[in-house]
């Protein structure tokens, strides 16, 4: 996840370019953070995006415009990030023990 939708700083920086134990989030918290909001969103909990917003928007702020300002949208998509956190910790903590063995 970038800030601002922003990512390369992610991906070439940490890496996750060649990088086996990055993949692993990398690939499974995309389709759980969309399951949540889809989960959200097909119970009638928050209301469906009908606005465009620009793309740069942070976190909260893009559902909450996006939505027609829904606090509740806003609160799930802060949640998925709070859900993506707690994934990557134990894998970049990981990496860091792994990277401190070898050096």
């Amino acid at each position: 996840m970038g800030v601002f939708n922003i990512n390369e700083p992610i991906i070439f920086g940490m890496p996750i370019v060649l990088n086996p134990i990055y993949i692993i989030p990398w690939l499974i918290i995309p389709p759980i953070c969309a399951a949540i909001a889809y989960g959200f969103t097909a119970f009638g909990i928050i209301p469906p995006v009908f606005l465009q917003v620009p793309w740069v928007m942070p976190v909260g702020f893009y559902a909450f415009f996006a939505t027609g300002g829904n606090l509740l949208a806003a609160a799930v998509a802060i949640l998925n990030v709070v859900i993506s956190f707690l994934i990557w910790t134990p894998f970049v903590m990981l990496a860091n023990r792994m990277e401190n063995k070898n050096s």
